[in-house]
């Protein structure tokens, strides 16, 4: 009796230590598995937080990239050229893009005013860049020479002229034409590209660019 009274206890008290043992066990792998799965979501979390931060850094460089304008011209006369222009857009196109050889070739320049207040222009201000299929100029005429500031013929700054400026009404919208013909031999039958750069609007002597259409001379 005595001898049992000694032996349960002993045999309680391992069975406790059995089951403190199992117990500790099973925490620690608990324990164990969760800072896996709570590691794997903090790295996908990271990781998510890391690409958007990149994205957000890159924003700013990028438009600040659009932003930085083209310097453009020659020793005689230069100007920057901007992607676009908070006092005005311009887009040019054609009626028709085919000419047949020996045809005036006529571009339609809209140009649409974004300030709230009446500025002046100069239509002449408007300068058209064409380019052949190899990238390259075609002939310039003598009024191509005088008005192309960009070429290497140049010679406008030789004939100065007083420059003609016209109303443009607040939040207007300006459309005409002009013949590319009398600034460039066109001639040749090929396809070409042309793009204008607008100078001269109110009292900015910055240029910005418009779009870029293509044209064919059968």
């Amino acid at each position: 009796m005595h001898f049992s009274n000694l032996i349960h206890p002993i045999n309680l008290r391992g069975f406790k230590e059995i089951v403190n043992v199992k117990y500790r066990h099973n925490h620690q792998l608990n324990r164990a598995a969760f800072p896996t799965s709570a590691n794997k979501n903090f790295t996908n979390t990271f990781f998510i937080l890391a690409v958007c931060g990149v994205f957000f850094a890159m924003a700013p460089a990028r438009a600040q990239a659009q932003a930085q304008p083209v310097t453009m011209g020659t020793a005689h006369e230069q100007h920057e050229i901007y992607g676009s222009s908070a006092t005005a857009s311009a887009e040019i196109s054609f009626d028709t893009p085919t000419f047949a050889a020996g045809q005036n070739v006529f571009i339609h320049i809209k140009l649409e005013s974004h300030v709230g207040r009446e500025l002046e222009i100069n239509p002449d201000g408007i300068k058209f860049d064409v380019r052949n299929s190899d990238g390259k100029r075609p002939t310039e005429t003598e009024d191509g020479c005088q008005a192309h500031f960009f070429s290497n013929c140049y010679t406008g700054w030789l004939y100065r002229r007083k420059i003609v400026q016209v109303p443009f009404k607040s939040f207007d919208k300006l459309e005409w034409d002009k013949n590319l013909s009398k600034e460039y031999d066109l001639k040749k039958p090929g396809a070409y590209s042309v793009i204008a750069y607008v100078c001269g609007i109110g009292s900015q002597t910055d240029c910005f660019r418009t779009n870029i259409v293509k044209f064919t001379v059968k």
